[in-house]
């Protein structure tokens, strides 16, 4: 007759499924260029070597709706909108990335 206890039978289960586990790979913010016209596209990814980073492009009409004010936006004010809206974007670009794109444009 064989006796397991049952702490090392549930210790032996979750080991198991710790090790199957698949880490979450990371999604950030890699970078980010800003167009003259006021356009400003933000890249997201693994890493700076992210071979098919997500590109959500943000637009000065999307800015100026978003934020209650009148188009022309200047550059500026798209930067900041970025980076006090961050967590808003990121969660954006990962929901698109999720659906299969590459690419996004807020308008």
């Amino acid at each position: 007759m064989c006796v397991v206890s049952s702490t090392r039978l549930n210790y032996v289960i979750v080991r198991i499924m710790v090790d199957h586990v698949e880490p979450d790979p990371k999604f950030e913010l890699i970078g980010s260029d800003g167009l003259f016209s006021g356009m400003r596209h933000l890249r997201y990814g693994t890493g700076q070597d992210d071979p098919m980073p997500f590109i959500l492009t943000l637009t000065p009409q999307y800015v100026a709706r978003e934020t209650q004010k009148t188009v022309p936006i200047s550059y500026l004010k798209v930067q900041r909108y970025a980076e006090r809206n961050a967590d808003k974007l990121k969660a954006k670009a990962k929901f698109e990335k999720e659906r299969g794109l590459n690419k996004h444009t807020l308008e």
